[in-house]
């Protein structure tokens, strides 16, 4: 209590800690291909807070897009940007039922995607 009074005194606000994330297993995602880029389609579980992709490797400034749906309807979770990562970690607006990852690989191999989705306790 007396660290928490110094600290509050000294102007340190402490942060409360992230709340835990729960991951299923990894999974692979089937891919929709046409020339030059590949859709992916993830089904999110109900109370899906987080989703992580990998991408098996780094994508070398490819392009990415991405949708949510969720009753129906879709929503832009990610607006059009490039990435060299390998892994891609997304929040999906509250009652999502699914992301729609679209990757334009142009004359890159095509990724193979594997997901895993967290929920925060």
């Amino acid at each position: 209590m007396r660290t928490l009074l110094l600290l509050l005194l000294a102007g340190c606000v402490p942060t409360p800690p992230e709340p835990a994330i729960t991951w299923t297993d990894w999974h692979h995602v089937w891919a929709q291909r046409s020339l030059g880029s590949s859709a992916y389609h993830v089904d999110l579980l109900s109370g899906t807070t987080d989703v992580e992709l990998d991408f098996g490797a780094r994508l070398g400034g490819a392009a990415l897009e991405v949708a949510g749906e969720r009753g129906g309807g879709t929503y832009t979770l990610r607006r059009r940007f490039r990435t060299h990562e390998d892994k891609l970690r997304l929040q999906p607006e509250p009652g999502s039922d699914g992301l729609l990852v679209t990757v334009h690989h142009h004359l890159r191999a095509a990724p193979a995607v594997s997901a895993r989705l967290g929920r925060r306790e």
